[in-house]
């Protein structure tokens, strides 16, 4: 994931497309930003005379920080103020479970559209590969009954209660739901 992202922060600074990346901070609900700027944004603009970083890669912002759900509404005035045009998502780990949320109802605020690019399966599942706890696939990751049983709620309930995912533990169906709104 780390790569496919720096292959297109590098890609869009081609363009003269600055890409900002929003990153979980730690183990909590926070999150901070990197900024890449393209060649042509260095000198110019509201962040002229960025200093060392410019031209030079990332600017890392550790001090715009934002608590989600609670700072939702300022993260959506300083997305519109530095006029984002495009919310790509690629891996939602350590972010806060609204999360899948959040990010298609900022899209819709701010009329911009949002993708996501799946490297994993935690849309589908918090352990994030669907290998349940005794290290064998999961129900949901097999096609054993054509999808009749497959991935049944009450399955991944007993999943999640046996070891808590790499994710958190979390009700399947309110996980589901999350990340249909943003697939």
């Amino acid at each position: 994931t780390e790569r496919h992202v720096r292959d297109l922060c590098d890609r869009l600074a081609a363009e003269g497309t600055p890409a900002l990346v929003l990153r979980p901070r730690g183990n909590d609900a926070g999150c901070v930003w990197t900024l890449n700027l393209p060649e042509p944004s260095c000198g110019a603009g509201p962040l002229r005379n960025a200093g060392p970083a410019c031209g030079t890669g990332p600017l890392h912002l550790p001090n715009l920080a934002f608590d989600l759900p609670p700072d939702f509404g300022a993260l959506l005035e300083v997305l519109a103020e530095l006029r984002v045009t495009h919310i790509h998502v690629h891996n939602l780990a350590g972010y806060p479970h609204a999360a899948p949320e959040l990010l298609p109802l900022m899209a819709r605020l701010l009329e911009i559209p949002c993708d996501v690019t799946a490297h994993d399966l935690s849309a589908l599942c918090p352990r994030i590969t669907c290998i349940g706890p005794d290290g064998y696939p999961c129900p949901i990751a097999l096609d054993g009954d054509g999808g009749a049983t497959v991935g049944a709620p009450w399955r991944c309930g007993a999943c999640i209660a046996a070891e808590t995912p790499q994710l958190g533990n979390t009700d399947i169906v309110r996980w589901r739901a999350a990340w249909g709104a943003l697939l």
